[in-house]
């Protein structure tokens, strides 16, 4: 037997959202609602799946290895050179790779307490450490304590923003601020703008335009699983200078997308009827969410994303299993250490309000013993 390294024999792995094909088959339900994964609402786009059934009969084929049909797209759609792209599976491989590209093993990576786990799991794979900056009230992420949090050993911090699960944001002219501050230090901020699309706030950062002139100490992450409605197809992308970004093209697995996201994302990007009806129904179904949460005593974080995060007052696990037993899949905090808070994914206006209604007697009959 090989011998395994403790920090892989330590490795606590990402926890999934709960399948409905699971849920179903667990409970014997035959209707599920998942709000659980900060999956698109609305689906997949009509176009989309057009293109991908026309991809069928190339099944057989491996995909293009140099990405060039969706970093032409990608180009187009963010006005990038498509020298400063590279795509993956998914952006959880991109993060890998950047640590990858990026620590040797006395290494850490840096960010804030209660952001994306996956950062914290992708680093402990190769053996690097991850420190937290605490946030602040209501969990706002503060730049000045990261800034004063860098250490020599940190190369890479990694900063989503809207954050997931607490769905807060950092303003613009604060990255700025950072950024200043740390030019010339071999430092690269990651910019994760998975939920960028479903901001509203008008001081909500532009993450491209932070790339753009701070090219020497910025990447930006982006997932098409959300608004794009791509989450099975994994896929995701990576842009930066040109030097990061070739580093990245080596080390990457060279058929790391698939022959479906080569047809679907060009189509996806174009579609722009359909981002902006995704969009639309996450920004009513967050203030749906919010009224009632609201109605049942509870003071949820307001949310730039597709998701709120909430205090329920009571164990997360225990509601988070009497709501499967009724057909509700949400999130609970746990692996965060929230341990009475879920994380609610935004649906439809049918599922929010059938959703709303389930939390709402089942948080009142755990208050009131009956559970």
């Amino acid at each position: 037997m090989i011998e395994i390294p403790d920090y892989i024999k330590n490795l606590k792995p990402y926890q999934p959202g709960k399948a409905i094909s699971e849920t179903q088959k667990e409970f014997g339900l035959s209707q599920v609602i998942k709000l659980a994964s900060n999956e698109n609402p609305i689906g997949i786009s009509e176009k989309v799946l057009k293109a991908m059934s026309e991809k069928l009969k190339d099944s057989f084929r491996y995909p293009e290895g140099s990405q060039g049909a969706m970093i032409d797209a990608l180009s187009k759609k963010y006005q990038i050179s498509e020298s400063q792209i590279c795509l993956g599976n998914g952006s959880n491989e991109l993060i890998n790779l950047l640590i990858q590209l990026a620590c040797r093993p006395d290494d850490k990576i840096l960010t804030f307490q209660y952001a994306f786990v996956a950062y914290k799991i992708s680093a402990q794979t190769f053996g690097i450490q991850t420190d937290e900056v605490i946030c602040r009230d209501r969990f706002e992420m503060d730049m000045n304590d990261l800034l004063g949090a860098i250490g020599e050993k940190h190369k890479l911090i990694f900063l989503p923003n809207p954050n997931n699960p607490t769905g807060r944001t950092i303003p613009q002219d604060k990255v700025r601020e950072f950024l200043e501050k740390i030019a010339g230090r071999p430092l690269l901020l990651v910019l994760d703008d998975a939920y960028s699309e479903f901001a509203d706030d008008p001081s909500a950062l532009d993450a491209f335009a932070i790339l753009r002139e701070f090219p020497e100490n910025v990447v930006v992450l982006k997932t098409f699983s959300k608004v794009f409605g791509l989450a099975g197809l994994r896929v995701g992308a990576l842009f930066g200078n040109k030097k990061i970004i070739n580093y990245v093209h080596r080390i990457r697995n060279p058929f790391n997308t698939n022959i479906f996201c080569e047809s679907a994302l060009p189509v996806a990007l174009s579609d722009v009827d359909f981002v902006k009806r995704s969009r639309d129904v996450v920004v009513f179904g967050r203030n749906q969410w919010m009224e009632g949460l609201r109605r049942m005593g509870l003071d949820p974080i307001q949310s730039q994303a597709n998701f709120i995060l909430v205090d329920c007052k009571v164990d997360c696990e225990k509601l988070h299993m009497e709501l499967l037993k009724r057909g509700v899949i949400l999130r609970p905090m746990k692996p965060y250490g929230l341990n009475t808070y879920m994380r609610i994914s935004i649906g439809t206006r049918q599922e929010n309000e059938l959703a709303i209604k389930v939390v709402a007697d089942v948080l009142k009959a755990i208050c009131e013993e009956n559970l």
